[in-house]
């Protein structure tokens, strides 16, 4: 529905809206990939089933068919944008998630605005840890 031409504008927007918040949840997931994960578990064409993995490719997704104008309008407004931004680029970074929507989200003049705005602390000694500590 977020990226659907045809459906009605308000509906798309509110899809993107709620996408966004969504996969930004999935990116602070700490679940890692399973070490024997089943043969079937493909689900709509993804095939992680480490949260933060899966909103990796759900992103790229999201800019397959070009950017158009209210996915941009909805990342630029994106209220942890920033937030988002950062975690899917460790993602990217240290999980060699799929790549392509991050580079996506950067053209996006709102977001690189914000991001080359902002100054972002990381700290990467607790980053992606389990409740083991792992």
């Amino acid at each position: 529905l977020a990226t659907s031409e045809g459906a009605k504008d308000e509906l798309r927007r509110e899809a993107v809206r709620l996408l966004l918040g969504g996969l930004n949840r999935w990116l602070f997931d700490p679940m890692c990939e399973p070490e024997n994960p089943p043969d079937d578990r493909e689900v709509c064409g993804c095939t992680f089933l480490c949260p933060r993995l899966s909103a990796a490719t759900w992103f790229e997704r999201l800019f397959e068919h070009g950017t158009q104008a209210w996915i941009r309008e909805e990342c630029e407004n994106f209220p942890s944008i920033l937030q988002l931004v950062m975690h899917l680029c460790v993602v990217v970074r240290d999980e060699r998630a799929v790549p392509l929507g991050l580079p996506c989200l950067l053209r996006l003049p709102g977001v690189a605005k914000r991001v080359m705005e902002s100054e972002v602390i990381v700290d990467l000694a607790t980053s992606y840890r389990d409740a083991a500590g792992r």
